[in-house]
């Protein structure tokens, strides 16, 4: 996997799509920003896409430390295999507005838990998308809970107007709670 910066991300799908084409796997699998994309597959689409998109104008495409193609097809015999382990367990519906990364959108039926779960191991991150759902619904403040930032980063890096704060301890959610 690696991170591309600095692109769209339609432009990564297309980069993507173009290496496939040549016989390398790759994928766009995790939407993060408008100009962050993270793309999966095997080491040597990985690489093809890498130098394309540099080529193309990204300002990094960042190797990541990860042990698998998370979120794209080579994912697919855990996504069977972790269906399998949850497919008896019933799922209650949400108590709150859920929103989805697989669907990008609010999720109100959770009858396909176990499936939609499933799904989610080997499909595209769409976090962009489910940003904008929630702001179009009236939200604009976003927490993100524990370490690190990386999220609160990526709201505030996609959408305007909201207030994105991370809590990873009692000092930070002290001085959420004055803002």
């Amino acid at each position: 996997m690696a991170a591309v910066i600095g692109l769209p991300a339609d432009k990564v799908t297309e980069i993507c799509e173009g290496v496939k084409a040549e016989g390398n796997y790759v994928t766009a699998v995790n939407f993060n920003s408008p100009v962050q994309t993270v793309i999966a597959g095997t080491k040597e689409g990985i690489a093809a896409a890498s130098e394309k998109a540099k080529e193309a104008g990204a300002r990094r495409a960042m190797p990541l430390a990860v042990s698998a193609a998370f979120h794209s097809d080579l994912m697919i015999s855990a996504a069977r295999e972790f269906k399998e382990a949850v497919k008896d367990i019933a799922f209650n519906k949400a108590n709150v507005r859920f929103y989805s990364n697989v669907t990008g959108k609010e999720l109100t039926d959770f009858s396909h838990t176990p499936e939609l779960m499933s799904k989610h191991i080997c499909s595209p991150v769409r976090f962009t998308d489910e940003l904008n759902a929630m702001k179009n619904d009236g939200f604009d403040r976003f927490v993100e809970l524990g370490p690190g930032k990386v999220l609160t980063g990526l709201v505030s890096k996609t959408l305007k107007e909201v207030r994105a704060v991370n809590i990873e301890n009692t000092e930070s959610l002290n001085a959420a709670l004055t803002i």
